[in-house]
C-alpha cells in the first residue's frame, strides 16, 4: 500500500489532536518522506558499494591493458621510426659518396679536356 500526502497529512492532523502541533511535527520529520520500502539501508548501500569498488577494478585492469597495448605499439612505432632514420642515414651517406665520386670524375675529365685544348692552342699559335 502506498502512502500518499493526503494519508500523511491526515496522519499529521490526527497527531496534532493527541500530541499537540509540536510534538506531532517531531514525530512527521522523523517519517522518511516516501515509504519504508523506498529507503535504503545500510545493506544496500554496501551492497552498492561493493559493485562500484567490482566496476572500478574492472576499469582498472581495463586501463592496465590499454596502456600496456599503448605502451606496445609505441615502441613498435618507435623502432620503425628509428629503422626509418637508419636507412636513411644509409641511403644519404650512399647519396653522398656517390656524389663526391661523380664531382672527382667530372673535374678529372674538364681537366683533361682542359689540358688537351691548351696543348690544340699552343700548338696552333706556334703554327701561326
Amino acid at each position: 500500500m502506498s502512502i500518499t500526502e493526503s494519508d500523511r497529512h491526515r496522519l499529521y492532523q490526527r497527531l496534532e489532536t493527541i500530541l499537540g502541533p509540536d510534538e506531532a511535527t517531531t514525530l512527521m520529520e522523523h517519517l522518511p518522506p516516501v515509504g519504508w520500502t523506498d529507503v535504503a539501508t545500510k545493506r544496500d548501500l554496501e551492497h552498492l558499494a561493493s559493485e562500484m569498488d567490482s566496476h572500478f577494478d574492472e576499469i582498472d585492469q581495463s586501463i592496465k591493458l590499454l596502456r600496456t597495448s599503448m605502451d606496445l605499439q609505441f615502441a613498435a612505432v618507435h623502432s620503425r621510426i628509428e629503422q626509418f632514420e637508419s636507412a636513411l642515414r644509409t641511403a644519404l651517406t650512399e647519396q653522398g659518396t656517390m656524389l663526391f665520386r661523380e664531382q672527382r670524375n667530372n673535374i678529372a675529365a674538364l681537366t683533361t679536356v682542359h689540358m688537351a685544348l691548351i696543348g690544340v692552342l699552343i700548338t696552333v699559335l706556334k703554327l701561326i
